[in-house]
C-alpha cells in the first residue's frame, strides 16, 4: 500500500484560518478560545453563528485571512494582547496575554502539531456566568466543534489563543505511512516485515523514525530507523508478531517531530449470541410500587426478558502456546485477586431501588462472565427474591453470601435459578 498522496512541499498556505469564539451575557461575557492554522484556501471568507445559552449565547466567528492581516494580529498577541480587530468587521474588547507557552500536541489531524498557547486566564465565573448548566454547555460545543478535549485536560486553555503550526501537507493525505508486509508462506506467529512506506516527493529528504513494538506487553523492538534520500520503502525485522506499536517520525536532524501514532492490531473477534427467551411480566410489592411511580420505571420494574448468552472467539493463541498459557495466567489472577471496583451509588427510593437491580443484571451478564458472588450480610430473603427475578441471563451461577437466615428457603430457591 503506498500513501495516498505525492505532494511535499514547504507549508506555504493561501490565507490563515481563524476560529473565534465568545460569549455574549446582559452582565459578563468575553472571549471564551480561538486558534488559528494555515490554510492553502485563498483569503475572504467568513462565517457567523451563535449558540443560545440558559442566559446569552455563543458566537462562533470564522475566517480566512491573508498573511500580512494575520501578521499584524500575531506581532498584537507577541506584544501582549489578544486583538481582534486586523480579523474581525466589527471591534471586539482586548485581552491581555498572561502567559505565553510552546507545546506539541494532537490537532486538526495532526498527531505531533507545534502549537503556540498565549493565555489570557479569565475570570471563568464571570464569563460563563452562574448558571449551572453554563459551563457543561460551553465546554461541550468547544469540543464538538474543534474535537479538542474541552471537557478534560483541554477546560484549562479556556481563554486562550492558540496557533497551530501544522506540517507542510497541512489538510491532505499524510504522505507517509507504516504497515506490516505480510508474507502468506510465513506462519503469522513468527518473525514479520514492517515497512516504512514514503511518497517520492516526501523522500526527497531523509527521515529518522523511531519504533517500538510489543507483543502480550513486552517490548520486542525498540530502534531507531534511518530513511535515507530516495527510499520509498524501508523494511524493518521483527522478531515475532507484534499486538501493538508506536511510531515516531522526524525530520533528519531528529529535533522536529512530524508525527506519532500508537496503534493496536486485532489478533481475535470475540462474539457473543445472546438468544432472547420467555418474557416474564412480574406482579409483586416491588412491580406495584414501581408502577405508583409511572413512566419508564414501571415497565422496568416489572418486566423481565430472559437470554442465554453463548460466547465464541475467531482466533485468539493455539492451545500449548507461551501466549495461551499466559492469557490463562492472567484470566487466574484476576479471578483469584480480584480488584475493588468503583462504588456506585442509589439514592433511596423506588428509582434507586430499581436502579440498584437494574445496574446488578448490567454486571451480571453471561456474555461476560461465568459466575459471580454478591456478599451482603443484609440480603435477606425478600431481597434474594426481588433480585432473582429479575435476572436476565440465565447460565450464570451465583452465590450469594449473607448472615440472614432463611426459614422459607425453598420459597425462592427456584425462582432464584432462573
Amino acid at each position: 500500500m503506498e500513501p495516498e498522496s505525492n505532494q511535499e512541499t514547504p507549508a506555504q498556505g493561501h490565507s490563515w484560518w481563524v476560529w473565534i469564539a465568545w460569549l455574549r451575557r446582559e452582565n459578563g461575557g468575553g472571549f471564551a478560545y480561538g486558534c488559528a492554522a494555515r490554510s492553502i484556501r485563498a483569503a475572504g471568507w467568513r462565517d457567523e453563528r451563535s449558540i443560545e445559552l440558559s442566559d446569552g449565547k455563543l458566537v462562533i466567528s470564522q475566517c480566512l485571512v491573508a498573511e500580512d492581516g494575520f501578521d499584524i494580529f500575531r506581532n498584537a498577541l507577541d506584544a501582549g494582547v489578544v486583538s481582534f480587530d486586523a480579523l474581525l468587521e466589527r471591534p471586539a474588547p482586548p485581552s491581555k496575554v498572561a502567559a505565553t507557552r510552546a507545546v506539541i500536541q494532537e490537532c486538526l489531524g495532526h498527531s505531533a502539531a507545534r502549537a503556540t498557547l498565549y493565555y489570557t486566564l479569565p475570570d471563568v465565573a464571570a464569563l460563563i456566568g452562574p448558571a449551572e448548566p453554563a459551563l457543561e454547555r460551553v465546554l461541550s460545543t468547544l469540543q464538538d466543534e474543534l474535537n479538542l478535549p474541552f471537557k478534560g485536560s483541554y477546560a484549562a486553555r479556556v481563554g486562550n489563543f492558540e496557533i497551530f503550526d501544522l506540517h507542510a501537507w497541512l489538510d491532505e493525505p499524510r504522505p507517509f505511512l507504516i504497515e506490516v508486509k505480510r508474507d502468506p508462506l510465513k506462519e503469522r506467529t513468527g518473525p514479520q516485515i514492517m515497512e516504512i512506506c514514503r511518497t517520492p516527493a516526501f523522500a526527497c529528504v531523509s527521515h529518522i523514525a523511531h519504533l517500538v513494538g510489543r507483543a502480550n506487553e513486552d517490548v520486542v523492538i525498540d530502534r531507531l530507523i534511518t530513511l535515507p534520500v530516495g527510499d520509498l520503502r524501508v523494511p524493518v525485522p521483527v522478531a515475532e508478531q507484534l499486538d501493538q506499536f508506536d511510531f515516531r517520525l522526524f525530520d533528519a536532524s531528529g529535533e522536529i517531530v512530524l508525527h506519532s501514532e500508537h496503534s493496536t492490531f486485532f489478533n481475535r473477534i470475540g462474539l457473543v449470541m445472546a438468544p432472547i427467551g420467555r418474557q416474564i411480566k412480574l406482579d409483586d410489592d416491588l412491580s406495584a410500587r414501581a408502577k405508583q411511580k409511572g413512566g419508564a420505571i414501571g415497565s422496568q420494574a416489572s418486566v423481565v426478558v430472559s437470554t442465554s448468552p453463548q460466547r465464541s472467539l475467531i482466533g485468539g493463541p493455539a492451545e500449548g502456546s507461551w501466549r495461551k498459557f499466559a492469557e490463562d495466567m492472567e484470566d487466574m489472577v484476576k479471578a483469584r485477586l480480584p480488584k475493588s471496583g468503583e462504588d456506585k451509588w442509589f439514592a433511596r427510593g423506588i428509582e434507586g431501588e430499581v436502579g440498584a437491580i437494574s445496574h446488578l443484571n448490567h454486571l451480571l451478564n453471561g456474555g461476560h462472565i461465568r459466575g459471580a458472588v454478591l456478599v451482603d450480610p443484609w440480603f435477606g430473603a425478600e431481597a434474594v427474591s426481588r433480585f432473582a427475578l429479575r435476572l436476565s441471563s440465565q447460565n450464570i451461577y451465583l452465590t450469594i453470601v449473607t448472615s440472614t437466615s432463611f426459614p422459607k428457603f425453598e420459597s425462592f430457591h427456584s425462582a432464584s435459578s432462573l
